[in-house]
């Protein structure tokens, strides 16, 4: 299941990442904008102000600041680095029992990360029910 989960989650990062760039109202280049947001600036896709939107209230105006491209981008990469970096080694022939049953027990653990990562794509048409934790 680790396998297939870590495909589906890769490609959905994929596509997040994807709609932050082409989100963005500022090159980005490589792991740093060139020309960052100003602090508090509430600016969205093609350089349009909240004053462009008149029903767009307050609440509204923080959700999309906090989800402006580069804190997308920068949760692609935490989210890759930890299915590339926190994934487990396999248990392995002569192994003591005691790493062994450690080495499970970690596999089980990240296992179950990658499940919960994968809850937020719950609705995507490639999510599989039996990823769903219980409870």
């Amino acid at each position: 299941m680790t396998a297939k989960i870590t495909v589906f989650l890769e490609a959905r990062i994929d596509e997040d990442e994807v709609a932050a760039r082409s989100a963005a109202r500022d090159k980005y280049s490589g792991d740093h904008w060139e020309h960052p947001p100003e602090s508090g600036d509430v600016q969205i896709v093609g350089g349009q102000s909240l004053m462009d939107y008149p029903d767009m209230d307050d609440s509204n105006a923080e959700h999309i600041a906090r989800h402006d491209p580069a804190r997308v981008l920068a949760e692609c990469a935490v989210r890759r680095r930890f299915i590339r970096d926190c994934r487990p080694f396999p248990p392995v022939p002569g192994m003591d029992v005691k790493t062994e049953y450690n080495q499970r027990g970690a596999s089980t653990v990240y296992g179950q990360a990658l499940q919960l990562m994968a809850a937020a794509y719950s609705a995507h048409p490639d999510y599989e029910q039996e990823w769903a934790l219980d409870g």
